[in-house]
């Protein structure tokens, strides 16, 4: 039931917290690892976001039309792709 869901969604949150702990700890040395390798940033960067486009295609999008069906999973996918564009755009300007 509904109480179920609310204790579900806690818990996502709580483990989502306590997963971002260790972040501010590692933010100084992957710096210097990303400054060590500034030659192969670009390369690095493509491959990364590759592999992110890949997961997605693959996997998540398959899985939320499962879920949700195909006509909610086309338009959050429009509106999270209108409003990344949108973001881009703001950033650009300003």
């Amino acid at each position: 039931g509904t109480d179920r869901t609310v204790r579900a969604a806690l818990a996502a949150a709580g483990f989502a917290a306590v997963a971002a702990l260790p972040l501010p700890l590692l933010a100084v040395p992957v710096f210097l690892f990303v400054d060590t390798f500034r030659g192969i940033l670009p390369a690095a960067l493509g491959f990364a976001s590759g592999a992110m486009v890949f997961v997605v295609l693959s996997e998540m999008l398959p899985e939320a039309r499962r879920q949700t069906g195909v006509h909610s999973t086309a338009v959050y996918c429009g509106a999270a792709f209108a409003a990344t564009a949108l973001f881009e755009v703001a950033v650009t300007l300003a």
